[in-house]
């Protein structure tokens, strides 16, 4: 999302969803099904994500229970099949996203893993709020040296996302379209930047314009 100001319609979250508890034994049954992993760290991404996601076949509310230390929910989003899961914010911490996804993709093999997030934008003239940003790869900030006079050079390398995920989104975004008040949503996609930190700082952001003029948004 960008930091400029436009317009967004305002989205009533509906309640929380209905839960339907299962035993280890009966999710080990039920992750062969799964296609999807879908990570959140935030209640308003977890709560956009259960707006559209549905039950399973059979099933009153979304198939909850855990394996050994995470917790998933199991529903439909589509003709797809998914498991949510959660992280804190950043990669590094016990319970953050590089081992909560490596651990997931080792218990539940998925297809594809979506990793939803929201930003700010460092093209607010070309991007408004509500604009739908995909990574074709991402570009780690955070590894660089800092000089003496304490300029940052940059040192990491960009991480391509899976081919397949980037093709489908490239070629099938075309024909989505969303409503805003005055106008629709826009798709971009292209390199991300991606850190450890939670920026509220244009200067800070200006200094990632400047290092990284053909990014889109830090994450």
């Amino acid at each position: 999302m960008s930091s400029a100001p436009g317009p967004l319609p305002l989205t009533p979250f509906a309640l929380t969803p209905k839960y339907d508890d299962v035993s280890t034994e009966e999710m080990r049954g039920l992750i062969s099904t799964v296609d999807v992993l879908v990570l959140t760290t935030t209640e308003v991404e977890r709560q956009a994500l259960y707006e559209v996601m549905r039950p399973l076949p059979g099933r009153t509310g979304l198939v909850e229970g855990a394996l050994d230390h995470i917790t998933y929910r199991l529903g439909q989003l589509g003709r797809y099949f998914v498991a949510h899961t959660e992280s804190t914010m950043g990669s590094q911490a016990r319970h953050a996203s590089a081992l909560t996804v490596s651990a997931a993709i080792s218990e539940l093999k998925p297809k594809a893993v979506i990793v939803v997030g929201i930003a700010f934008g460092l093209k607010p003239a070309k991007q408004q709020l509500g604009d739908v940003i995909v990574a074709e790869s991402i570009m780690p900030y955070e590894l660089q040296r800092v000089n003496k006079d304490s300029k940052p050079t940059y040192r990491g390398q960009p991480i391509s996302c899976g081919s397949i995920l980037s093709e489908r989104f490239r070629n099938r975004s075309t024909d989505w379209r969303l409503l805003r008040h005055a106008d629709a949503v826009k798709v971009f996609q292209g390199e991300l930047l991606s850190g450890e930190k939670l920026a509220d700082n244009s200067s800070f952001r200006d200094t990632l314009v400047e290092a990284f003029p053909n990014s889109h948004v830090p994450g």
